[in-house]
């Protein structure tokens, strides 16, 4: 049977403040978008536009709340941390790396009615994202 090119997030990490980031459950981003210059001029009667720069967007982290784990101490460094280097490491068969830098911008907690707390946390990554396919 040939492959589908998909694969399973088991064993994806990431890893960023000098530690592997444990109890991942949802790692989304980075998520890069363009922007869009106007150089419409007053004659033109349909808008203008060239590309402009790019924005390399935020990843959001969801973690499920464990109190022996570090990980939950990062609430501290919201607004104060400096920028770090991240890893996104997908294991094999399609085995590559993901490397940028970024801060902490945000963490959130959820504490549902009935199931598991989970925090989020979201990094402004601050420059290119580099892939490694290896």
């Amino acid at each position: 049977m040939a492959a589908n090119g998909g694969q399973a997030s088991l064993g994806v990490t990431i890893a960023g403040f000098s530690l592997v980031i444990g109890n991942v459950v949802q790692i989304s981003g980075p998520n890069l978008s363009g922007t869009d210059v106007d150089v419409t001029e007053l004659g033109n009667i349909i808008k203008q536009f060239v590309p402009g720069r790019v924005d390399p967007g935020e990843v959001t982290i969801g973690l499920r709340y464990v109190e022996t784990n570090a990980d939950h101490i990062l609430a501290d460094l919201v607004g104060g941390a400096t920028v770090q280097v991240f890893t996104i490491t997908i294991p094999a068969p399609n085995a590559s790396t993901f490397v940028f830098t970024g801060y902490l911008k945000g963490f959130n907690m959820e504490v549902p009615e009935d199931g598991a707390i989970d925090n989020e946390i979201t990094i402004k990554v601050t420059g290119d994202t580099v892939p490694t396919i290896a």
